[in-house]
């Protein structure tokens, strides 16, 4: 009994497949020989009217964004519909209600994209379409367009492209064909979309608008599929912008380094030999500048005002007595012996004792205080030099030193600059992009798309 009921089941399964394969045959013939089918001919009752193509893409892939080129790659379909009076039939005399057949064999739009980069104009591959019996047309054949876009990266990589796809029929004008949103439905299919690495999709609407033909006189229908896409920022992040700042940042050690080892070396190696301190240098690096920087130094009060003298204006080696005003109090000089006085000694007791007195005489007196005169005058000399030379010793120390403090002022001062544009210009640059702060999350976006999809659909 079993294998009774096994055979029976075996023979209506084949007698069912052969007859859906014979009733599509039949439909075939009928459609497409006896009824003297055209493919040439758009599929319209009224030749005056036109005829009316759903269209939409549904988007697989952003492959890549060039912003050398101002090119957009992408991996979409192509869905399109429109309703062949020709292509009807009933299910129940043929016992299917759709046939698959290739595109060649029916008329189809000449669909392509205007805008495209690399000269491909159509899809890549001629799928089937499906024939439905109450004449509609479903044809969905995929593609890898090219499409050319204006790419502004004045906010990179915190930047926003908007990116459009223009799709047009190549020989026919808007009464004889326009466009329709496939479907109902105004935004791109996004449900089998692959997220890309490198951009988040806000918007993928579409909208249809009139264009006229250059060379004619005549206006073409544009479905025109609107991108806007936001860079992600994380790669940016991590592989360019932090490294920069923390280099910027680093930078600022040099500053910790003596001011011997930076662009003010040629101020702190200034001497009073080769530059003099003009008078606006001393007010502004010695007295106001450090002021505003909260520097002080010891004495400082005072050292900044101190004008700067010649302080090279030293005596001449060959030393003369500086005058014959000068006395000096030469005490019993006057009873010193000259080698070259005749001595005359005079003796007289005093309380029984004899006491010897040297007399020199008027010639030797006069040239044993002229002796004396002029060694005390070159000695006084000699003094006034040595302590004019240890007082100009001083002094040019104490100008070095001045430009030594020149030279921090102006390292100080620089660091403070260096400082304030790198901070004040990380900020700016940073505060200037408008999306900075207005993170988006992918799986959100498309979540949306799909449920604005399925209302616009549901019409």
């Amino acid at each position: 009994m079993e294998k009774i009921l096994t055979t029976f089941a075996w023979i209506s399964f084949l007698a069912q497949t052969c007859y859906g394969d014979l009733g599509e045959l039949e439909l075939l013939e009928n459609l497409f020989e006896k009824n003297g089918y055209n493919k040439l001919i758009r599929p319209v009752s009224d030749p005056s009217k036109g005829i009316e193509v759903g269209f939409q893409i549904a988007l697989s892939q952003i492959i890549h964004l060039d912003q050398r080129n101002q090119v957009m790659k992408t991996n979409v379909w192509l869905q399109m519909e429109w309703n062949d009076f020709q292509l009807r039939w009933d299910p129940e005399e043929y016992g299917t209600t759709t046939i698959r057949i290739t595109p060649d064999n029916v008329w189809t739009p000449d669909i392509i994209l205007f805008n495209n980069a690399d000269g491909v104009y159509e899809h890549s591959y001629d799928s089937n379409v499906v024939v439905s019996h109450t004449g509609y047309i479903y044809w969905i054949p995929p593609a890898i367009f090219e499409s050319s876009c204006s790419i502004d990266v004045e906010f990179f990589p915190f930047d926003q492209q908007e990116c459009e796809m223009y799709f047009g029929s190549w020989s026919y004008n808007v009464q004889k064909m326009n466009f329709t949103f496939y479907h109902k439905v105004s935004i791109a299919d996004v449900s089998d979309y692959s997220k890309s690495g490198t951009w988040i999709i806000l918007d993928v609407s579409s909208y249809i608008k009139t264009m006229r033909k250059q060379g004619t006189n005549e206006d073409i229908a544009i479905f025109v599929v609107h991108f806007t896409l936001r860079r992600m920022t994380l790669f940016y992040m991590v592989n360019l912008i932090i490294p920069c700042v923390m280099i910027s940042f680093a930078s600022i050690s040099v500053f910790v380094l003596p001011a011997e080892a930076l662009f003010v070396i040629n101020q702190n190696f200034r001497t009073p030999r080769t530059h003099q301190m003009p008078r606006w240098v001393r007010l502004f690096f010695l007295n106001y500048l450090p002021r505003i920087m909260r520097m002080k130094r010891p004495d400082h009060e005072e050292r900044w005002q101190n004008p700067e003298d010649d302080i090279f204006d030293f005596p001449s080696p060959d030393l003369q007595p500086a005058t014959t005003n000068r006395r000096v109090a030469f005490g019993d000089l006057r009873d010193t012996h000259h080698p070259g006085c005749k001595v005359l000694k005079m003796g007289h007791v005093d309380d029984g004792k004899t006491i010897h007195k040297i007399e020199h005489s008027e010639e030797c007196r006069r040239r044993m205080i002229h002796n004396i005169h002029s060694g005390a005058y070159q000695a006084a000399d000699a003094i006034h030099f040595l302590k004019q030379h240890i007082e100009k010793e001083e002094k040019f120390e104490t100008i070095l030193d001045d430009w030594r403090y020149v030279a921090t002022v102006l390292d100080r001062f620089l660091f403070y600059v260096y400082l304030f544009v790198t901070c004040c210009g990380t900020v700016v640059i940073l505060m200037k992009a408008p999306y900075i702060f207005d993170p988006k999350d992918q799986d959100e976006i498309l979540d949306q798309m799909l449920e604005t999809m399925k209302e616009q659909s549901a019409y």
